[in-house]
């Protein structure tokens, strides 16, 4: 029996006797040409040598990509062989990276691809260049058979570090050890983990118990010493831990993913499920929890059973099993089946005449609410990745449908769903999306479902984006485990992991995320995606899953002891990881589970941190408003409920504005051209050429299934796709390969040559043992077709014919082909000779180039021209270029004219054609035609015609080689313009080399001197008369603007402020004293709002040396000054002069003189 298995390696060493190296690096070689490709080494071939076929028979060697990286679009295959019978292969995976989900390593415990199919290895396993998975024990595959054939293909896309496997060949010790150990150098079994005795019979505990003593039924220790739990004894008391639980029984759980499981009393049910060999299961099993075994479940005699599946829901009701949908025969179903316990009875479930058209999906999730089973999401092939929530009736046997909007909540494929009966809510995180440009992300987002409400509830993002998952529920605790979180082809998240070995917990009370790091000791043999979780007796149990190979063991994680922390802070410090609280009355820590029977206010927990901006995160008003921060929305931002808004908030989800970007309903057939629905129609094709067709589709050939280009993950999660295409259908399929090396780069197919020795054959599906019979299933089905001829082998599996001349040559001594016919050309005469096109591969036959004479050279695989006269294209020349002016009938040898407008001289670089025509129509019937024409660089022939309507060309110059030309043809000659179309025809041709064309037509009149002259001096005339009175105009406007303006100016000054002022001037007046500053104006005028002004100032004029003025001047004058007077306050200037005579009766006299 072939099987294979993982073993976590921490310390290994041996020594290898004997080293085969394969090729050296996929790197291209320093000497590698361009056009040419590299030198590969033997086994190797490829513009890139990324492709190989090789077959090692040494006992022990190296499988490698390469010191370097793989590059994009590798096959390559090895077969591993021993001529020694029952023997061992194992495989030590030293170095592993490549891209998740898309770069596979298969490998088959036989000959082909139809042997068993034993590991799909994909993402990152092992590499010491990236630390996060630098320091991962090294992964041991064993194969038990005497042969191994491993197929790497990688898509386009981008690439990793590659792989470097050792293996080696041993002693099969498979029977001897009872399939639990293996044969150590000297024969005895070496056994495996949890096993022990000399033929490994003896059931113990994984890891020796660090006190206490190993229980042979649990497998784990008891009795540990006071402060220690664990499954060895190892953990301190009040912590949380993982245990790898081997159990009793184990054959019965065969490794498996994506199938289902319920808990029912003390057993764990599991049915159907993800097989490698590409079978699914569909057998019930169950798993004993305290007595730590497996047993089968074998259904009535009578009962139908159910079609093997995966992807499917499973439920309890009471005695009852209830299983929906999933993958039937690659095929997604709405099935609903149910299982009775008690008399182990299925039964297919006829629903009501009244109930919604049901939705066929796969990676959903079933919760039992209040007696109804409520179907969350999933994908199917109607509506893709459906927006419905559907709910299934037990007691009424009928389903009811509910969409929600994507700008709510987005559906997803492997989300995983954990329910809380005393809220009422289902947890819903992570999944597989697509997104409005027909693109797919993995989601780590967590949305509560209220079924009682039919309404959604936005909770923090985990911020880990994973899907295939699971999530279990611990009172206030969601426990959510493994998955694969690598998104897609980002190439900024390249370095996730395919196989998630990650816990984390999100307390549903304070709504806040926190990781649980694993033991590095169990962090490999954890990583996992596509399992199944349970929760028993306050621990979750997860069952199988996928890791490069199918698992069936059973791991589980249990919650730290609370009783175990006696104080107040130790227990609230707890809370975060475990969920502890803490009894006001009786003063003990009880986990989350007991917290749930204990009345809330005699509890005492740690207070819940602020969110404060949590309600930014929220980009919609849908989501907005369904936050559970209580969170509204303004505008076009999400604010708290107790910030204020300019503009009216929207509270509820339901006030939201609609948006046409709404994932919403079916897919109509109208729908499915373009948008989120165009990838359902792929669903639809069932051949490859139908399926390629379209261009959001893609081609799986190992499956024979059509997916959408945001489908593939979820269609293929487990690398069931060996190879897939969007456009060139024989690149997948045997039939489609010509030659012997294209024949080997798909794994599944070999070349049986005819025995010519010419390199004739047939690629044929089939293995190293020969090939195929048709519809053969498995690799013993060798069929007749390809046996020895004349004792020569004419089945190539490995290798290829020594000669290989594609039938149009033999080959001499050194196994060259010695000529090339039929018009072959090429290394192995696998190219047409120039002028030829076609595909001489395997006899094909190559044609003479079709160009309608405008070329004798083509494309040799196309056919496609090289058209060498100008203005003509097509790919067989047929067409004219109108894009570049050129009008005709190019098939047959017409041909393409350029169009000379008369007037103009054209220019044309005739560099790598030979030839061009040009035609040229005279409009004018009385006005002679001059054409000029001149030809520098090579030389070149010129035909010059002429015709007349529907008349033949008449021909004027022919096969004239001139480098310079004039003519002038006479009006009265020829018959220009008018009906007739009078047409010049002008071919140059018989270029060589480079060569410049100019050409061209004119009809120009001839010149009259004395119209000349009138014409000239009449116009001067009149210019220079039209100029003169435009100046006199001018000058009269311009008088009348200047007089216009001085009246104005005089009216302004006329109305200026003004008065007359009396200075009298004292004999006395002393004004040498008075200091600069103290010049005061005799007057002011104020301007501009009273802020300037122009004030006016007496000015003493100098004198002679007396003090008396000059004759006829008076000594003083008066000027004017421009003031500030926002700073200015003019005082007043008084003088004051006493009389000297008696004062009056009344009053004193003085006389005041003031400015």
């Amino acid at each position: 029996m072939l099987n294979l298995s993982f073993l976590a390696i921490f310390s290994f060493i041996f020594t290898l006797n004997t080293l085969v190296f394969v090729h050296s690096s996929y790197s291209k070689p320093p000497s590698c040409d361009s056009s040419k490709g590299c030198s590969c080494d033997p086994g190797f071939w490829g513009k890139q040598c990324q492709f190989c076929r090789l077959r090692f028979t040494s006992d022990t060697g190296i499988i490698s990509d390469g010191p370097k990286n793989y590059f994009e679009s590798s096959k390559c295959s090895w077969l591993i062989e021993t001529s020694r019978s029952n023997s061992t292969i194992e495989l030590d995976l030293e170095q592993f990276a490549t891209e998740c989900s898309w770069d596979h390593l298969y490998i088959y415990g036989g000959n082909s691809i139809h042997a068993p199919l034993l590991g799909t290895l994909s993402g990152l396993i092992r590499d010491q260049s990236i630390l996060e998975v630098a320091q991962e024990p090294i992964k041991r595959l064993r194969i038990n058979s005497n042969t191994a054939w491993l197929y790497f293909y990688s898509d386009a896309n981008y690439v990793l570090t590659g792989f470097n496997i050792k293996y080696r060949v041993t002693r099969d010790c498979s029977s001897q050890c009872n399939n639990h150990g293996h044969c150590g150098s000297h024969g005895n079994c070496i056994c495996d983990q949890g096993w022990t005795g000399p033929s490994c019979t003896i059931a113990s505990c994984l890891m020796s118990c660090l006190s206490g003593v190993c229980n042979n039924v649990t497998r784990q220790c008891e009795g540990c010493n006071h402060g220690f739990t664990g499954p060895s004894c190892n953990v301190t008391l009040g912590s949380g831990y993982w245990t790898h639980v081997p159990a009793n029984n184990q054959e019965v759980m065969k490794g498996r993913a994506s199938h289902a499981a319920s808990l029912i009393g003390d057993w764990i049910w599991v049915y159907g499920g993800y097989a490698m060999d590409n079978t699914p299961f569909n057998n019930l099993i169950r798993y004993h929890v305290s007595q730590n075994k497996w047993e089968v479940v074998v259904p009535n005699v009578s009962s139908l059973l159910p079609r093997q599946r995966y992807g499917h829901s499973m439920i309890v009701v009471n005695d009852t099993i209830v299983v929906f949908g999933g993958i039937v025969d690659k095929k997604t179903v709405s099935e609903l089946w149910m299982f009775d316990i008690r008399t182990r009875q299925w039964t297919q479930v006829s629903v009501s005449a009244e109930s919604d058209n049901l939705i066929a999906v796969s990676g959903h999730t079933a919760t039992l609410v209040d007696n109804k089973m409520v179907v969350i999401f999933g994908y199917g092939p109607k509506e893709g990745y459906t927006q419905r929530v559907q709910v299934f009736d037990l007691e009424k046997m009928s389903w009811k449908q509910y969409n929600f909007s994507s700008l709510l909540v987005q559906a997803t494929f492997g989300h995983s769903s954990a329910y809380d009966p005393v809220s009422g809510m289902i947890y819903i995180h992570g999944g597989y999306r697509a997104t409005l440009s027909n693109n797919a992300e993995i989601s780590s987002d967590l949305y509560v479902y209220m079924p009682s409400k039919n309404k959604w509830l936005i909770l923090p993002s985990s911020g880990y984006p994973r899907f295939l998952h699971s999530s279990v529920l611990l009172g206030n605790l969601l426990l959510v485990f493994g998955g694969n979180t690598h998104n897609d082809t980002s190439e900024a998240l390249k370095k996730t992991r395919c196989y998630s070995p990650d816990l984390m917990l999100f307390d549903t009370r304070c709504n806040t995320w926190t990781n649980v790091p694993l033991t590095k000791s169990l962090s490999s043999q954890a990583a996992r995606f596509g399992h199944s979780a349970v929760e028993a007796n306050g621990t979750m149990y997860v069952i199988g899953g996928f890791q490069g190979t199918m698992l069936g063991d059973i791991l589980q994680y249990t919650t730290g002891d609370c009783s175990a922390h006696v104080n107040k802070t130790s227990c609230l410090h707890a809370y975060t990881k475990y969920g502890c609280v803490r009894t006001i009355d009786t003063h003990k820590c009880i986990g989350p589970l007991n917290a749930d029977l204990i009345k809330a206010n005699n509890l005492e927990k740690p207070a819940c941190s602020a969110n404060p901006g949590k309600c930014s995160m929220h980009k919609n008003c849908n989501q907005c408003t369904s936050s559970i921060f209580q969170c509204s929305w303004c505008g076009k931002q999400c604010i708290n409920s107790t910030d204020n808004c300019s503009r009216k908030k929207v509270t509820e989800e339901n006030q939201c504005p609609k948006s046409s970007l709404i994932i919403s309903g079916l897919c109509p057939d109208k729908d499915k051209s373009s948008g989120i629905c165009a990838h359902t129609v792929c669903n639809d094709y069932s051949t490859c050429k139908t399926c390629t067709g379209n261009d959001k589709c893609m081609w799986c050939e190992s499956q024979r299934k059509c997916v959408g280009l945001n489908a593939y993950v979820v269609s293929f999660p487990y690398g069931q796709c060996h190879e897939w295409t969007k456009d060139k259908c024989a690149d997948v399929s045997c039939e489609g390969r010509k030659t012997c090396q294209d024949c080997h780069t798909l794994p599944g197919c070999g070349w049986c040559d005819d025995g010519s020795g010419t390199g004739l054959g047939q690629c044929m599906p089939g293995g190293d043992n020969g090939p195929f019979s048709p519809g053969g299933k498995n690799s013993s089905v060798v069929s007749n077709q390809c046996l020895p001829k004349l004792n020569k082998k004419r089945w190539f599996f490995i290798e290829c014919p020594a000669c290989q001349c594609n039938g149009h040559s033999t080959c001499d001594d050194e196994q060259k082909c010695k000529q090339c016919l039929d018009n072959t050309n090429g290394s192995h005469c696998q190219t047409c000779a120039p002028g030829y096109f076609g595909d001489p591969t395997n006899g094909g036959k190559c044609q003479a180039c079709k160009c309608n004479g405008h070329g004798s050279v083509c494309n040799h695989e196309t056919g496609v021209c090289d058209c060498r006269t100008k203005g003509v294209a097509g790919d067989n020349c047929q067409l004219c270029s109108r894009q570049k002016g050129f009008y005709g009938n190019a098939s047959n040898g017409g041909h393409c004219y350029y169009n000379l407008t008369s007037g103009y001289l054209f220019t044309f670089n005739l560099n790598g054609t030979t030839g061009v025509s040009f035609l040229n129509v005279p409009k004018k019937d009385d006005i002679d035609v001059d054409f000029k024409i001149s030809i520098s660089g090579n030389d070149a022939l010129v035909n010059i015609t002429y015709k007349t309507g529907s008349s033949s060309e008449q021909s004027f110059k022919l096969a004239k080689r001139i480098g310079k030309y004039e003519y002038s043809f006479k009006h009265d000659e020829y018959n220009f313009g008018g009906s007739s179309k009078f047409t010049f025809f002008v071919y140059v041709y018989g270029i060589t080399g480079n060569c410049v064309v100019e050409i061209s037509f004119s009809q120009l009149t001839p010149f009259m001197l004395l119209r000349f002259f009138l014409t000239f001096f009449g116009c001067f005339f009149s210019i220079l008369i039209i100029t003169f009175i435009a100046w006199k105009i001018k000058i009269r406007y311009s008088n009348y603007v200047m007089r216009r303006q001085r009246i104005v100016e005089l009216h302004q000054m006329a109305n200026r402020p003004s008065s007359t002022l009396k200075l009298l001037l004292e004999k006395d007046t002393d004004f040498d004293n008075n200091s600069a500053s103290q010049k005061i104006p005799i007057a002011v005028q104020p301007f501009a709002r009273e802020t300037v002004a122009i004030a006016t100032v007496m000015i003493r004029l100098p004198s002679l040396s007396d003090g008396i003025t000059p004759i006829g001047q008076s000594g003083l004058c008066l000027g004017s000054v421009l003031i500030d007077r926002s700073h200015y306050h003019m005082p007043s200037l008084c003088h004051v002069k006493s009389s000297n005579k008696k004062a009056d009766k009344r009053k004193d006299e003085e006389t005041t003189r003031c400015v």
